[in-house]
């Protein structure tokens, strides 16, 4: 039986489904620059090692938490990718500042001679 009308056009194509975070990795990744921050400054508490795993570590932590958070909350390619930029700045932040906290926490002492 053919229809005497007009055929309606396809509907838009749904949205690609979210990813799913894994709280597990998420976790690891927010707070590993701060336990290595902590254990290089309880090692060796006049190195240099605990800001460079702060300052460096924290960086690449947020990325990876960013990204994680832009893949799960973001419905389209672009809204993952922008997402994923907004997050990985707020998170490179927030886990540079947990770092830092961790090395204040083990007593390191910053000497800037």
């Amino acid at each position: 039986m053919n229809p005497t009308g007009p055929i309606p056009p396809p509907g838009p194509e749904p949205a690609p489904p979210t990813a799913r975070l894994n709280w597990i990795v998420f976790l690891a990744l927010l707070l590993g620059p701060a336990a290595l921050t902590s254990l290089a400054a309880f090692t060796d508490n006049k190195s240099e090692a605990a800001p460079a795993f702060a300052l460096i570590g924290g960086a690449v932590a947020g990325v990876g938490c960013g990204i994680l958070l832009g893949r799960r909350l973001g419905r389209g390619t672009a809204a993952r990718v922008m997402l994923s930029l907004v997050f990985s700045a707020i998170c490179a932040i927030a886990c540079i500042t947990i770092a830092m906290f961790g090395c204040l926490a083990s007593g390191y002492q910053l000497d800037m001679r």
